[in-house]
């Protein structure tokens, strides 16, 4: 299973399910993540081993804000705008990709060396009064933010401007995602 430090509901109701099933001797499960609390999952599954794979990342410098800034997420891109996020840059030319916090993990983009963060994201809450599921902005994790950083230096070193300044990083985002359940 990867990306297991998504912190859904169906994340966790499937990892109810696996860790049922994984106790059969025939079934062999993998856990994977970039930004797990290896432990934490070993023990949940009746600590299981951990394997640590490296994996070729390059240096990336995070450039902090010298005052903060205000939440500028936006409403969904359409369908046929999403998939020229993944259409090489012309030569000489530089692609702009403006993202919430689906492109922390779920998709790869090549060639991206500097990463604008925000600070803010998107996630699904129970609204009581209306009765119903509905998006919510929030201020992103350390973790989330650690993760976006990360995704300039996939391929060559890069540079990551937090538009939050480097006090509110340290003291106002909590140090990993809160839970959907």
């Amino acid at each position: 299973m990867d990306e297991a430090h998504q912190r859904s509901l169906n994340t966790y109701v499937l990892f109810g399910i696996l860790k049922k099933v994984a106790r059969r001797r025939d079934f062999k499960l993998i856990v994977t993540s970039a930004t797990l609390n290896a432990e934490k999952f070993s023990l949940f599954f009746g600590s299981v081993p951990i394997f640590h794979i490296p994996g070729r990342t390059f240096p990336v410098q995070t450039l902090y804000s010298k005052s903060p800034c205000e939440d500028y997420v936006e409403a969904t891109l359409p369908a046929d705008l999403q998939a020229k996020i993944f259409q090489k840059a012309e030569d000489g030319a530089r692609k702009c990709i403006v993202a919430t916090n689906i492109a922390e993990t779920s998709l790869t983009v090549d060639g991206i060396f500097y990463i604008i963060d925000i600070g803010y994201g998107k996630t699904k809450v129970y609204n009581p009064r209306m009765g119903m599921d509905a998006l919510q902005v929030f201020l992103v994790s350390r973790a989330a933010a650690d993760q976006r950083a990360r995704r300039a230096g996939r391929t060559r070193p890069g540079t990551c401007y937090q538009l939050n300044t480097e006090n509110a990083y340290q003291t106002e985002l909590l140090p990993s995602s809160v839970p959907e359940i």
